[in-house]
């Protein structure tokens, strides 16, 4: 049976190595010991309402409920897995799967094999995954490179995005360039940088900035490109 140490709700513990479990209750404050910038757990950590890690953390799995977990330094763990509340980590976050009902906001570079976010993901930086699954907004400041993107709301990427497929209900906005396979919107697409994409099926409208469309370009509204843009067959329902 595995060790565990268990922090009282509204306290402040000083860690450094656990080996074993760690249980956090509603309220704590967790911090490294002198000369550490983050805590290392053997086993799961597990929190208990709002918890603040004045460090970075590194366990074998991050489970939390009923609140926000914030990690002050860089978060590397398997799996997280948070139940009715969100996650924010200032520097990078590493993970095989990432499971969020509600926000989950990162201050350096998300590199997530299978991450699902109920409500809004912003990445400050560089965006590396296999799948990603959003309820509601997707926000990344620097490049993002995937296969899968699902996000029920809206997508904004201001770097560059390379990957297979990208499917979102409302809005995708890229200000870099896109080389994907799929696009597929429900309502707007506008692209600043070229296109190198094998279909785009859009609800509403398009703009972008030239490249290659390799295969059709389906578009319910208007479709524009600023400039010269390779294309095999295209379907427009309102102008060009």
């Amino acid at each position: 049976m595995r060790k565990v140490v268990s922090i009282p709700s509204y306290s402040t513990a000083t860690l450094g190595l656990v080996d074993g479990d760690l249980n956090v209750g509603e309220g704590s404050i967790i911090k490294a010991e002198n000369g550490l910038d983050s805590i290392k757990v053997s086993g799961i950590v597990s929190c208990k309402g709002d918890c603040q890690f004045k460090c970075g953390l590194t366990a074998e799995t991050l489970n939390g409920r009923d609140g926000d977990i914030t990690i002050e330094g860089n978060l590397s763990v398997n799996n997280v897995k948070i139940r009715r509340g969100g996650l924010h980590v200032t520097g990078n976050i590493s993970a095989k799967t990432l499971d969020v009902d509600k926000r989950v906001t990162v201050g350096g570079d998300f590199n997530v094999e299978k991450a699902n976010v109920g409500g809004i993901l912003e990445v400050n930086g560089n965006t590396k995954t296999i799948n990603v699954s959003v309820g509601g907004t997707f926000k990344a400041h620097g490049n993002v490179e995937m296969e899968t993107i699902d996000v029920g709301g809206s997508i904004e990427v201001k770097g560059g995005v390379k990957g297979l497929e990208i499917e979102v209900g409302g809005s995708f906005k890229g200000g870099g360039p896109v080389e994907v396979k799929r696009i597929s919107a429900g309502g707007m697409i506008e692209i600043e940088g070229k296109v190198n994409i094998e279909d785009i099926d859009v609800g509403g409208t398009v703009t972008i900035n030239g490249g290659e469309v390799k295969g059709e370009i389906k578009v319910g509204g208007t479709f524009k490109t600023k400039d010269s843009l390779k294309f095999n067959k295209i379907n427009v329902g309102g102008s060009v």
